[in-house]
This record gives structure tokens, C-alpha cells and sequence, in this order.
């Protein structure tokens, strides 16, 4: 009773969040604190402590090679160093990623990292085509809460397992 209670408090959440994005370009803070505590509420509920904790260690290592990496592309190509936080991501997207360590283990939270990036790319470029006075920042924070949101009910219905790689031996 209290995960279902857990995941459809997330998902709304997750939808708020999406609207915000997609309406102002920004997210509350408060929002994504709550966000946070459910995530990681609902995490513990689902995995032992051990495993969250090496689940949620790799992600987040994962998540900060990237940044760092996307840092410095940008810092040689602007010939200085640059927090990419101020211009080209922003602290929402990299808030929000945070506790999203936690609902998957390292394959499958790469897949929903390439999954979400890519997808929200090729919405935004083909939503920049077709609508003329699309904003030029691209609404990260709702093209990956919509795949989250996607990637927890495949989860709930027991199509897809998020903690489990074992379909990664079938190719």
C-alpha cells in the first residue's frame, strides 16, 4: 500500500515538475526537495540499504563523469573554464538527477540517462521546427520526467525491472 501511495505521489510530482519546465524553463526548488525524500523513500522501500547505496554510488558516478566531461568540452571550446551549470545545463537538471540514481541499477540508469537525453533532444528540435516562438532552452527536466515516469509505471506493471540487468545477457 505505501509504494503504490509512494509512486503515485512521485508521479505527480514528476508531472508537476514537467509542466513547470515546459511552461516557465525552470522548476521550484521545494519541488524537487519533495521529489528527493519520495524518491529515495520509495527506493529504500524496494531495495535492501547495501544495494541502493552501490546502485545510487555508480549512478552517481556515472552522472558526475559527465558533467565533468561536458565541463570541460565546453571550457576548451570557450578557452577558459565554465560552470555549466550557469549557462549551458541548469541546476535543476543536475538536482533532479540526483536522488533518480537511486530507482535504477547502473545499465538500466544509463539506458533512461541516453533513453531521456535523446528523446528529449528529437522532441525539441522537431517541436522548434514546427511551432514558431519555441523558447531556445532546451526542457530537460520534462523530457526526463515523462521517461521516468514511463520507465516506473513499465516497472510497476512488471514489464520492465528497474534494478535487474539481467536481459543485458540475452544479446
Amino acid at each position: 500500500m505505501i509504494p503504490a501511495l509512494l509512486l503515485s505521489a512521485i508521479v505527480v510530482l514528476l508531472l508537476l515538475l514537467a509542466y513547470q519546465d515546459l511552461r516557465h524553463r525552470a522548476v521550484q526548488l521545494s519541488l524537487l526537495i519533495v521529489l528527493s525524500i519520495g524518491i529515495i523513500a520509495y527506493s529504500y522501500w524496494q531495495l535492501p540499504l547495501q544495494s541502493l547505496i552501490l546502485h545510487g554510488g555508480v549512478n552517481l558516478g556515472f552522472l558526475l563523469v559527465q558533467f565533468v566531461l561536458i565541463s570541460l568540452y565546453f571550457s576548451i571550446k570557450e578557452g577558459r573554464l565554465l560552470n555549466i551549470a550557469d549557462k549551458y545545463l541548469g541546476w535543476g537538471d543536475i538536482v533532479f538527477l540526483l536522488p533518480v540514481c537511486l530507482l535504477f541499477s547502473p545499465f538500466n540508469f544509463i539506458l533512461y540517462y541516453l533513453l531521456a537525453i535523446i528523446l528529449t533532444l528529437l522532441t525539441f528540435l522537431i517541436w522548434q521546427q514546427f511551432i514558431e516562438g519555441t523558447k531556445a532552452t532546451i526542457p530537460l527536466v520534462s523530457g526526463m520526467a515523462i521517461v521516468l515516469i514511463a520507465a516506473l509505471l513499465l516497472d510497476r506493471l512488471e514489464i520492465y525491472d528497474r534494478y535487474t540487468d539481467l536481459f543485458i545477457y540475452v544479446f
